[in-house]
């Protein structure tokens, strides 16, 4: 790192991480022949060498929710998820954060969200392009990893000011379901948008709000469908709630067209 002259991402997520020091592939392989090593090993060093690989799993873990890390890979994702839940055996492995940050919390997340989004039956991925707050282009908005709402560090978006826009044009005529994920976690100023507001060719034609107050560190769904036209243009602009003040956080906007 010192060579790099980068700053250890203490408070970031694993994508900070990444930039700043961490190889992702020559940490699985090094993951991969420590697991095989430690086989051969008895003792106390067996011992020690179980409670790192366990711990290793949550960053394996991690560097699969990124495309920025390692491919997806279920099987992958299953056996750590089997694995972490070792350590209930290690008294001083409970917490992988220090405020909201249980292992506990972590893994119930993994279990109840996806990581990776999948059509719904019978519909296609539609490819639209975000803009941020600053009008430059964000392409984790629809590069197919959702946030889990333990963590607002990796694959959501998160702004305060100006509106975050999606736009798209259609080249037949269908049926469209248009989805997009909201992070809420007053704990850390993150509110549900004031708003999403859908223009057909300039045209406004939705104007929706979440429901107020749901569980805190959890995902709100905004989900509508609408016909298209051929050569149509759709536009979504999500306005933050100003009234409180707070961020709001977006992991993916989607539109699947129903086949």
């Amino acid at each position: 790192m010192a060579d790099k002259r980068t700053t250890l991402p203490y408070y970031g997520g694993i994508e900070e991480s990444i930039a700043a020091y961490l190889n992702p592939t020559e940490l699985a392989a090094f993951v991969a022949s420590l697991s095989r090593r430690s086989k051969g090993i008895e003792g106390e060093e067996r011992t020690r060498l179980n409670r790192l690989l366990t711990a290793l799993n949550f960053t394996m873990l991690e560097l699969m929710r990124t495309p920025q890390g390692l491919p997806y890979d279920s099987l992958a994702v299953e056996n750590a998820l089997y694995d972490l839940q070792g350590y209930t055996h290690f008294a001083d492995m409970t917490q992988y954060r220090e405020a909201n940050g249980t292992l506990e919390s972590y893994l119930a997340a993994w279990h109840r969200h996806a990581v990776r989004s999948t059509p719904p039956p019978g519909s296609i991925p539609h490819p639209i392009t975000c803009y941020g707050a600053e009008q430059q282009p964000v392409t984790r908005l629809s590069n197919r990893y959702y946030g889990l709402p333990t963590d607002y560090h990796t694959e959501w978006y998160v702004f305060r000011n100006g509106t975050l826009t999606a736009e798209t044009r259609f080249t037949r005529n269908t049926t469209t379901l248009i989805r997009a994920n909201f992070l809420y976690a007053p704990a850390w100023r993150i509110d549900l948008p004031d708003s999403v507001r859908i223009f057909l060719n300039d045209k406004p034609i939705l104007e929706s709000r979440l429901p107020a107050e749901p569980n805190p560190f959890s995902t709100s769904v905004f989900r509508t469908e609408q016909s298209v036209s051929a050569g149509d243009r759709l536009k979504i602009i999500i306005v933050p709630n100003r009234q409180s003040g707070r961020s709001t956080a977006c992991d993916e906007i989607e539109i699947y067209e129903k086949e």
